[in-house]
């Protein structure tokens, strides 16, 4: 019996090394599913098919692979667009299926009829209606389309009728990625000679040498000529960002002053550079060398000289075309290193997003996976975020989608199980895509998710400002609201909520306690960190931070650290047994998830002192008891000085009777701030 058209394409699908289906299904695809199943492929359901867009690209970029996505016909296909878009405009290898109607019903049906090959054909390399007889044939030049440089998606339509029909199972030939092109020795000889008559030369990295067979011919090369290194975004990793011949990262925060530095060079190779990653046009008067896999057909720069083929060993022929004539001036360079921090980090007294950062890198191996949003978080993720392996670092940079971040995150994670991973995202981007938070935690990926909150659309309002406009469009919430004046007696997150102040300085990272909160995602198994495993229920629990910093744009607000528990999302589910005082600053107790291994969360304002009403001890009374008489795991108490746990555990029966000042033997964990442990309570 021949297989299915769903299982023939899910068998090739599986053959080239996909492992998930990134979608939203609709009834029109429920039988291409079924024959991807079958197939040994995991549907992965999004909670928008964007996301999954952006999951299948992030998935094929990161792995050099392919990724694929679905959707159903009509809006579920309109939906894939964006994500499909990125994935055009950021060079990846992706299938995007979508369901359509059977084509007897096409010419006589309105709803939901659009012309889909259409829809996608600006946005994709190919496009194609799939049949009961050119299944196969069509998903293997589907595969070679895709991969062959410059790698971006295609697009195949399959009516309803389709995928359960049986097919001809016909031979074809192994997949293969990409041809070689053969290397012109005149053209090395060329830019050899070019190199060694160049006084100042410049490596500059695109994307299309972020491998991992690029990276250590590309750092000899350098270290070799002594030739320094800016990158792109996408290229972030591929030369350590710690290495003293690293300059930066073009198209982040201050690239003005790394054009600047570029004014000043007689030679830049372009290496691996696609033109869809610059943002500006290209005006230096250096001398170029274009070393791709592809001709520098699109003309963005002149070049006076073309290395086409692959770039590891365009580099490796590049190192035996000669000897250096000189030693790099490093002094030169740290100096304009020094001086470039000192502009794009500057020290400003209050905590910024370039701190975070900071903490956040401090907290994570070298190895580990980040995403980055699009707005001001891109900006000066790309510039600030140090990045020490090539494919590390995953960014919508060809379309600078909002709304990437997150969805790349769980789909970094879902390839890379062994990997830490963390996504850097802005307040709008986050609002764009937070219920994917959903589908992380059902997937069990255990992600940070950290999001830079300043309640605006920060780059549109620094261009309003320049332009000498009122902010309009871009606030997230009123100043009154910032003020704490409409602060809601019930959080509508209905989780722990500690009101940030406009005194709390920026260098007091120890008070913000950031490393430990990125740490607490670290496997509860670890028994170096007994007190971060009991933050979290679970490896798979998703924790999130939102550090509100003050940006350029911007001024320090909230601070929130959110848990979510692994078996759902489920916020309505969470309350707040007691709030008290100006933002709930006394004691936050919140009581997530109703049975005996929920968590209890208690905090403990340091400044305000004022009494509690018997209404609001009553409350906490009945909560901590109930919590008490029927858990069944240590209570987590964070953060109070012994004395201020005293006052608040005083009135509860059930745990007074066991305190007597042990908190062992009351069945309770402390986990005090560490400003506290350092420096100890602030004095009342």
């Amino acid at each position: 019996m021949s297989p299915t058209v769903a299982r023939a394409i899910g068998d090739r699908l599986h053959a080239a090394g996909v492992r998930y289906v990134f979608g939203h299904p609709g009834g029109e695809v429920i039988e291409l599913i079924e024959g991807f199943r079958q197939a040994g492929l995991e549907f992965v359901l999004t909670k928008h098919e964007t996301a999954a867009g952006f999951m299948a690209e992030t998935t094929a970029s990161s792995l050099g692979g392919i990724g694929v996505c679905l959707g159903t016909l009509g809006p579920g296909a309109t939906n894939l667009v964006t994500g499909v878009a990125h994935a055009y405009l950021d060079r990846g290898a992706v299938l995007a299926f979508s369901g359509q109607l059977p084509a007897d019903r096409y010419e006589i049906t309105t709803h939901q009829r659009l012309d889909l090959r259409a829809l996608f054909a600006p946005i994709t390399k190919w496009q194609a209606h799939v049949t009961a007889t050119n299944a196969a044939a069509v998903t293997e030049r589907a595969l070679r389309v895709a991969s062959a440089p410059r790698r971006g998606p295609v697009y195949l339509e399959v009516a309803s009728d389709v995928p359960a029909q049986e097919t001809v199972d016909v031979a074809l030939p192994r997949f293969v990625t990409e041809s070689v092109a053969a290397i012109d020795d005149d053209e090395v000889r060329t830019a050899g000679a070019r190199l060694r008559a160049a006084e100042r030369p410049l490596l500059l990295v695109g994307m299309d040498a972020s491998t991992d067979a690029a990276a250590g011919p590309l750092r000899r090369l350098a270290e070799t000529w002594g030739i320094p290194v800016m990158v792109s975004p996408k290229a972030k990793g591929v030369f350590r960002e710690d290495h003293p011949l690293f300059v930066g990262t073009i198209e982040g925060l201050g690239t003005p002053f790394l054009y600047d530095y570029i004014d000043t060079c007689d030679l830049v190779l372009m290496i691996g550079f696609d033109p869809v990653e610059f943002d500006r046009d290209w005006s230096a008067k250096a001398r170029i060398i274009h070393v791709g896999p592809l001709p520098n057909d699109d003309r963005y720069y002149g070049s006076e000289v073309e290395i086409v083929g692959p770039i590891d060993t365009t580099l490796e022929r590049l190192l035996a075309a000669g000897s250096p004539r000189a030693t790099p001036a490093l002094d030169e360079l740290r100096a304009f290193g020094d001086a470039f921090r000192e502009r794009v980090a500057p020290s400003t007294g209050r905590l910024t997003a370039q701190q975070v950062l900071t903490a956040l890198r401090a907290s994570l191996p070298e190895d580990a996976l980040v995403s980055c949003d699009v707005g001001y978080n891109k900006a000066v993720a790309a510039q600030c975020w140090r990045a020490y392996r090539p494919r590390s670092f995953f960014v919508s940079n060809g379309l600078s989608s909002m709304g990437y971040g997150l969805p790349a995150a769980i789909a970094l994670k879902l390839s890379h199980t062994d990997r830490r991973v963390a996504c850097i995202l802005g307040d709008g981007g986050f609002a764009m895509a937070m219920a994917e938070l959903e589908t992380a935690v059902r997937l069990r990926a255990g992600i940070t998710v950290v999001v830079l909150v300043d309640d605006a659309l920060s780059q549109i309002k620094a261009g309003q400002e320049r332009r000498s406009y009122p902010a309009t469009g871009i606030a997230g919430r009123s100043a009154a609201h910032r003020r704490g004046a409409h602060r809601p007696k019930r959080v509508p997150a209905a989780l722990e909520v500690l009101h940030g102040r406009d005194d709390v300085p920026g260098d007091d990272l120890e008070r913000l306690d950031l490393p430990d909160v990125f740490d607490a995602a670290d496997d509860p198994g670890d028994a170096a960190l007994p007190e971060r495993a009991e933050l979290v229920d679970d490896p798979s629990d998703v924790l999130t931070l939102i550090a509100d910093v003050h940006m350029e744009h911007g001024r320090l607000l909230d601070r929130v650290v959110v848990t979510f528990l692994s078996l759902a999302v489920r916020l309505q589910d969470v309350q707040l047994a007691w709030q008290i005082g100006r933002g709930e600053e006394i004691a936050d107790v919140g009581v997530l998830r109703d049975e005996a291994k929920g968590l209890l969360l208690a905090g403990s304002a340091d400044h305000d002192p004022r009494p509690r009403t018997a209404q609001d001890l009553w409350t906490v009374q009945r909560t901590l008891e109930r919590e008490a008489l029927s858990r069944e795991r240590t209570l987590i108490v964070t953060p109070h000085p012994v004395t201020e746990l005293e006052r608040v555990l005083e009135p509860v029966e059930a745990l007074r009777q066991r305190w007597e000042g042990d908190p062992k033997r009351a069945g309770l964990r402390l986990v005090p701030r560490r400003a506290y442990a350092e420096h100890g309570a602030p004095a009342r």
